[in-house]
């Protein structure tokens, strides 16, 4: 199941999960996901998109994950997600339940990286700790998905007198048994993938955005029996790897029209995505890849992201900027300028952008100061 069939599938049991609490009020977002399933059926499946709440309820309680386009263990595949009474599946709930407490764990790995790393900072004031965190954040790119354990042991190695919380990384991966020497990968954020032509080895909607926009083709796999090969742990895939492809291409572009002398990627142990500095002060970039603005806006304020944004210098620019795929997979709108309307009563210092309108806006602000 694909990083975004997943998080859809997640959403629609919450969903479901927070109607049973009171079936007088439909939740805010069961719109977002309605339209979301909807978009989900068409590319994923041949079952007509229900036409209202109504259909939609059909479709959840009279078809089964599988059926639905979600390939989710074989031990829950055929449960429907609305049993015989109309509630959520039990044994559904059982693997949402789960899902979430795994995908908990694995994002707080990377969390727990990023706060260590910025305390050994806070008391040494050794640089190198920010070098480090920038080449292990970069490091979680379509490249590494998949590889050999050494490479992840070189990386520990490099760096093991500078930070004790380099070792960490070890936990960001799993084995994983490579049974066929046919193995096919992602051309764009690297995950194995099916080995299935009927399943046309389809990966994210992001994924497949771009693959039809530039033609891309999936790559081989080649394997070696004398070694023993890792993956990203799930909730790191979804949560690291697949937000930060829009960074890594930004920062690259960025790189490629202006020098790199200047750019920094995951600056100050990630106080933003990218900085671009220039004579007066600096550039802060933060790219945001959310299927919805609407649940983008929401996870700013949850995080207190605000603070961080409003709390640069006077002479500095913050972008928030929207990856090039979601303006145009969105289709409830402008994505922007929902974003936009709902952060005006936020912050007056944070510019919301699209991808391609920032590499301008940059040149701008670089060629007039």
């Amino acid at each position: 199941m694909t990083g975004e069939s997943y998080d859809l599938l997640i959403s629609i049991i919450r969903t479901m999960i927070e109607w049973e609490q009171d079936y007088r009020r439909m939740p805010e977002d069961l719109k977002i996901v309605v339209n979301r399933l909807n978009s989900h059926l068409i590319h994923h499946t041949n079952i007509a998109p229900p036409k209202n709440i109504r259909e939609v309820i059909d479709r959840i309680h009279k078809l089964s994950v599988y059926e639905l386009g979600f390939e989710v263990d074989d031990d829950f595949k055929n449960y429907k997600i609305i049993d015989e009474n109309g509630r959520v599946d039990s044994d559904i709930r059982h693997w949402y339940d789960n899902s979430i407490r795994n995908d908990d764990v694995d994002q707080n790995l990377v969390k727990e990286f990023l706060l260590e790393c910025r305390e050994e900072f806070k008391k040494s004031g050794n640089r190198m700790i920010a070098e480090m965190y920038s080449e292990v954040r970069a490091f979680i790119n379509a490249s590494n998905y998949c590889l050999t354990g050494d490479r992840i042991m070189n990386l520990v190695g490099k760096y093991s007198n500078v930070s004790d919380a380099i070792v960490k990384i070890r936990d960001w991966y799993e084995a994983v048994n490579l049974k066929s020497q046919d193995n096919y990968v992602c051309p764009v954020c690297g995950k194995l993938l099916d080995n299935d032509i009927l399943k046309e080895f389809r990966c994210t909607n992001m994924c497949m955005y771009y693959r039809d926009k530039e033609s891309l083709l999936t790559k081989s796999l080649a394997v070696s029996e004398e070694f023993k090969y890792r993956k990203l742990k799930r909730g790191i895939y979804t949560y690291t790897l697949l937000p930060g492809i829009s960074e890594h291409r930004i920062y690259h572009q960025l790189c490629e029209l202006y020098g790199d002398e200047k750019m920094l990627l995951y600056p100050e142990i990630d106080k933003f995505d990218i900085s671009v500095i220039f004579d007066s002060g600096t550039i802060y970039i933060d790219v945001k890849d959310f299927a919805s603005p609407h649940d983008l806006v929401e996870t700013l304020i949850n995080n207190q992201t605000f603070i961080k944004m409003e709390g640069v210098g006077e002479d500095d620019y913050v972008y928030l900027v929207i990856p090039e795929h979601r303006r145009h997979l969105y289709k409830g709108g402008n994505y922007k300028n929902v974003v936009r309307k709902k952060l005006r009563q936020l912050t007056n210092k944070v510019r919301v952008i699209y991808e391609d309108e920032l590499y301008k806006e940059v040149g701008d602000i670089i060629n007039e100061l």
